[in-house]
């Protein structure tokens, strides 16, 4: 077998790409630092940082970024600026921070000639139509402002476009259409928990504030949920775990008590009951429509899903374990007080044999 010397130049050429590859790496640990400084308001650290890292900016955008963020933080819109056309590559993130600095900068028109070129192609970030949209609102230009979001929601259903849909309506003293935006915003949001600000506004704006419990999932939805499900069943008990990290936000929502449901969980129940037949690991299905009662108190379906499902698998421990702790808290609730004072006494004193006996 012939062997391949290798040549000086191919030694350079492997040479100058693991430098560029750990170039790229030292790039995106100086942005992460970057990020982390800003963040805890380290100045004096984020500084330090910067000024090691320009000699990166210009080949790597994620420094260019980062460095262009710490000195519009600081109100040098202008080294920004500098800094972002410095960079050879633009991304994104980049060409909008640019806008942002022009806008800072008086230079409106640049920045909304710029916005409004790059919002006609497909791929350009909702974040660019929605600020060119604010632009042409600005500039009177009613029309184009709602142009713009609109183009976002054939897209996405943005929750920005429409509160901005919602509020220009609300400006030109168009109730109706403003409230038919407040309705699809509703919707849009139900499915989430992180928007207690969509209900400040509304009710600024003297509209019914936001309630998720009046917001039920559509058969289309849960149909689409369901297909997803039989192709993707082993993300059940994450799913069901997101519902309860959910719902421990909401709980803690006190401004707006009727935000704490969570209509994402009532989507997840009855897709998981449409796909129960179908699932090939139905014990899974059977825990998760259990925990899933749980989550919206329904402790006696807990039971009665968990039951089920412990007839038609009962070497399932999961379901066993479950069945047991429902059971044994449904028995519990239906003794009255003064047994169930001795009961607990009973359990704290039988968890205690063990440890004294050790000691």
């Amino acid at each position: 077998m012939r062997q391949v010397r290798s040549t000086s130049s191919d030694h350079s050429q492997s040479g100058q790409k693991l430098g560029l590859a750990d170039e790229r790496r030292i790039a995106r640990r100086v942005g992460e630092a970057l990020d982390r400084a800003m963040e805890l308001g380290l100045w004096e650290h984020a500084e330090r940082v910067a000024a090691s890292a320009m000699r990166l900016a210009p080949q790597h955008a994620v420094v260019a970024e980062r460095l262009a963020r710490l000195r519009a933080a600081q109100g040098d819109f202008q080294a920004a600026l500098a800094i972002v056309d410095s960079c050879a590559s633009r991304p994104a993130s980049l060409r909008l921070l640019r806008a942002v600095c022009l806008l800072q900068l008086g230079r409106r028109l640049e920045a909304h000639l710029d916005l409004r070129e790059w919002s006609r192609a497909a791929s350009a970030p909702l974040q660019a139509r929605l600020l060119l949209a604010l632009l042409e609102w600005l500039e009177g230009d009613q029309r184009s402002a709602i142009d713009a979001l609109l183009r976002n929601l054939k897209q996405f259903q943005d929750p920005r476009s429409l509160t901005a849909l919602m509020l220009i309506a609300a400006a030109e003293d168009r109730p109706k259409l403003a409230a038919y935006w407040a309705q699809r915003l509703r919707v849009v949001c139900a499915w989430n928990g992180g928007t207690p600000d969509i209900d400040i506004v509304m009710r600024s704006l003297e509209m019914d504030g936001f309630d998720r419990s009046a917001i039920l999932p559509t058969e289309a939805q849960v149909q689409t949920l369901a297909t997803e499900l039989l192709g993707n069943e082993m993300v059940v008990p994450a799913l069901v775990e997101a519902q309860r990290r959910i719902k421990d936000q909401m709980d803690q929502d006190l401004v707006n008590p009727k935000a704490r449901s969570a209509p994402g969980t009532l989507l997840l129940k009855r897709a998981i009951e449409k796909t129960l037949d179908d699932l090939a690991d139905r014990a899974t299905g059977y825990v998760a429509l259990a925990q899933v009662c749980l989550l919206e108190e329904d402790s006696k379906g807990a039971l009665e899903w968990a039951a089920r499902g412990l007839r038609e698998f009962p070497l399932s421990a999961n379901l066993a374990r479950l069945a047991s702790q429902l059971g044994a808290e449904q028995a519990e609730k239906s003794q009255p007080d003064g047994v169930l004072a001795i009961i607990g006494d009973g359990r704290r004193a039988e968890g205690r044999v063990p440890q004294e006996r050790a000691a």
